[in-house]
């Protein structure tokens, strides 16, 4: 079913090579270099079942829901998680620093300050989004466990997610720049918005993903 149906995009040995991929811009992803055995089945169902923008990808990602039965789509996403257990391609996630510009964010928010401070409560707060409840996806799938851009999906993006381990990256990033990327994402990555969250809650996520700075 992998063949049929998704060769056409994602190439029939997975690296989104496929003779449908001209013009597509993200485009599709490269399967050999995710780690799929590491995402939860509810994510990968999602993206296969409601398609790219139920996670907050590319809607050039179709729905195929009407197309697969829930066995069908079970027996893709088993098969994924064996052909795909491991990054096959080396990613540069995780350098330190990363030199790349970040995406410009208007200058009223530049110059803010994160109002909140970072007591336990707030920390607590901000990892439970960064790891639990950020939606469409939490922020570990790309960005890692750790905040070292190191996550399961790292490898098929280019750029590559940021390293939050990176003092010396995240310190060249102020805190109002951050919470815009946060709230509306960054324009050619993947890196989407989360425009679900509130002020306080994208607030509070930076202060836990600052606290991963060393």
């Amino acid at each position: 079913m992998y063949q049929e149906y998704r060769s056409q995009c994602h190439g029939f040995s997975g690296e989104g090579d496929g003779p449908g991929t001209a013009g597509l811009d993200p485009a599709p992803a490269a399967h050999p270099r995710m780690a799929i055995d590491q995402l939860p089945d509810g994510y990968l169902y999602n993206v296969i079942y409601f398609g790219g923008k139920s996670v907050g990808k590319s809607g050039l990602m179709p729905d195929w829901g009407m197309t697969l039965t829930v066995q069908q789509i079970a027996d893709v996403i088993a098969s994924m998680r064996v052909r795909f257990d491991t990054p096959a391609v080396a990613t540069t996630a995780g350098h330190c620093p990363q030199r790349r510009a970040p995406s410009a964010a208007p200058a009223e928010f530049v110059s803010r300050k994160n109002p909140f401070e970072p007591t336990a409560e707030n920390l607590e707060v901000g990892r439970n989004i960064y790891h639990e409840t950020a939606v469409p996806m939490v922020c570990q799938f790309c960005h890692g466990s750790k905040g070292d851009g190191l996550g399961p999906l790292a490898g098929g993006f280019i750029p590559p997610p940021r390293n939050f381990t990176c003092a010396e990256t995240m310190d060249a990033l102020s805190d109002g720049q951050l919470f815009w990327i946060i709230q509306n994402g960054s324009p050619g990555t993947g890196m989407m918005g989360f425009p679900g969250l509130t002020e306080e809650q994208a607030w509070q996520a930076l202060l836990y993903v600052r606290s991963l700075a060393r």
